[in-house]
């Protein structure tokens, strides 16, 4: 029977030591556990052993109040590690346990430190679990996520004794030999994998829509000879533009609300690069800072966390629109082991993007209100926006929150990460013919030529659907269902975000000081 280290301390934190360094004893025999008693106040300094039983100072509260938590834990187990070595080296069967002994600290410490000052997010999670330290909501929230998903813990180290040292050393050659060469004689290989298109008919559909639509757009926006092509806004055409289709909204804004959303606005439009004729905003202008303010209320201001970096509610737009929760992201640890399991974070990205699609069109449906001109006896064309501005604001809109380029994006690195699995499964039939193998590499990057061509000298296709005969319900085409939810998508789609962030392209640049 293996050594075990046991304990009836009620601390998670504690007992997950204990689990961690039992892990490193599979190899020490014994008939006996040691008991581990954490005792308060007791006459010895640190511990004595006796009888094959560990009392140790219940000190670990008091460090880190005295220390604060990651001196405080280590300094705890700088102490633990000395009773430990000295319960080691009582067993003869232990051999070059100095040696063995550094090897051992440094897994310990790798499974409980991120970095030199940094504990990882499960420790910190289980010393707030055992009302050791306090996590305020923030951060209990971020260390819990980051438990959720898995964190990176060092290699498996386990003391050896004098009957198995050679063993273990012979496997942790050969294991390592295995993992190079794949055994000392290669295996014969599968059958041939055919090539699996993940993208379902669907989304090739929703392609063609958007191609059509995108070309209508880009072609076309507003035409020259449309009423709207050379109208401009006012500060408080756009002030009021924003307010009224608030109010269409949220039936219930007293007059306090909307002063407020009248002050926040104005000093929202003041944050908005305008190098050019400030004051003078042309149709695109009021429809992207009315649909940045808008959702920015719906999702945000609207709330009880309404703190200007809070997450909101759609984390898709929160991406976009505040840098906080992008960061929160990128600094995420994730073992590459788990890059292809699902992340909360896409899944949960996947559906506010849809939400987000659908929020626009009951925007541009139900509440949009531009005006135009003021005065009552224009309300009916304020109130009341043509099928084609209707259809061009839905457009706009979900052209600045980049969900159609979002939407073809993912199906693009769908598509690579396809033909990545293709080839790896078949590795040995592509090593067989290698001829066939780079005749496809060059034929990937003569298309690689051909669309940077395309992208430089693009011209406008030509068709025959204008924004006029297009129907509304065309634009309602986005289906973000079988998708890729893994955390290595997630890490591409942040690629994204920090490349279009709207406070990259339409917020004023702060100066330095100096």
């Amino acid at each position: 029977m293996a050594l075990q280290l046991v304990s009836k301390n009620k601390f998670t934190f504690i007992q997950n030591l204990l689990s961690d360094i039992n892990s490193t004893l599979e190899a020490i025999d014994s008939s006996l556990d040691i008991e581990v008693i954490f005792e308060e106040n007791p006459e010895y300094i640190q511990f004595k052993f006796v009888d094959d039983t560990l009392y140790f100072k219940d000190m670990l509260p008091s460090l880190i109040d005295l220390l604060g938590v990651e001196d405080g834990v280590r300094t705890f187990i700088n102490r633990f590690n000395n009773a430990f070595y000295e319960i080691l080296s009582t067993y003869d069967q232990v051999i070059d346990l100095d040696e063995q002994f550094i090897s051992y600290k440094k897994t310990i410490y790798n499974n409980l430190f991120a970095s030199k000052d940094s504990l990882h997010s499960h420790i910190l999670l289980s010393l707030h679990n055992d009302n050791l330290i306090h996590l305020d909501e923030r951060n209990y929230k971020i260390v819990r996520y980051q438990t959720s998903i898995g964190y990176f813990v060092s290699h498996e180290f386990k003391f050896y004794a004098k009957e198995n040292k050679d063993i273990l050393s012979l496997e942790n050659m050969l294991n390592t030999a295995f993992k190079i060469k794949n055994g000392l004689k290669r295996k014969e290989e599968s059958d041939f994998v055919p090539y699996k298109q993940s993208i379902k008919n669907k989304n090739l559909d929703n392609l063609k829509i958007m191609d059509n639509i995108s070309t209508i757009f880009n072609n076309s926006d507003i035409s020259n000879e449309s009423k709207y092509s050379k109208k401009y806004f006012s500060n408080k055409q756009i002030i009021n533009s924003v307010c009224n289709t608030l109010k269409n909204k949220y039936n219930y804004l007293n007059k306090k609300t909307i002063k407020t959303i009248e002050v926040n606005l104005a000093s929202f439009i003041e944050k908005l690069s305008k190098d050019k004729n400030p004051g003078k905003y042309s149709l695109e202008d009021l429809l992207t800072i009315l649909s940045i303010f808008y959702f920015r209320y719906l999702y945000i201001d609207s709330n009880e966390d309404n703190h200007k970096n809070s997450l909101g509610d759609n984390l898709y737009f929160s991406l976009l629109f505040n840098r906080s929760p992008l960061n929160r992201i990128n600094s995420t640890k994730i073992m590459y082991k788990q890059l292809h399991n699902d992340s909360n974070d896409k899944i949960q990205l996947h559906k506010d993007i849809q939400k987000l699609h659908k929020d626009i069109n009951k925007l541009t449906d139900k509440h949009l209100y531009i005006q135009f001109e003021e005065g009552k006896e224009n309300e009916y064309l304020n109130i009341n926006p043509s099928n084609e501005l209707r259809m061009f604001s839905n457009i706009f809109i979900h052209k600045l929150f980049y969900i159609e380029q979002f939407y073809q994006f993912e199906l693009l690195l769908t598509t690579l990460s396809d033909i990545d699995s293709f080839i790896l499964q078949n590795l040995n039939y592509i090593q067989n013919n290698p001829s066939t193998f780079i005749t496809f590499m060059n034929s990937l990057n003569d298309a690689m030529k051909n669309f940077e061509k395309d992208t430089v000298n693009i011209e406008k296709k030509a068709t025959n659907i204008t924004l006029e005969n297009l129907f509304y319900d065309d634009l309602k085409f986005l289906d973000f269902s079988d998708l890729p939810n893994s955390h290595l998508s997630l890490i591409h789609s942040n690629a994204i975000f920090e490349k279009v962030h709207l406070r990259k392209h339409y917020f004023k640049i702060k100066s330095s000081k100096k």
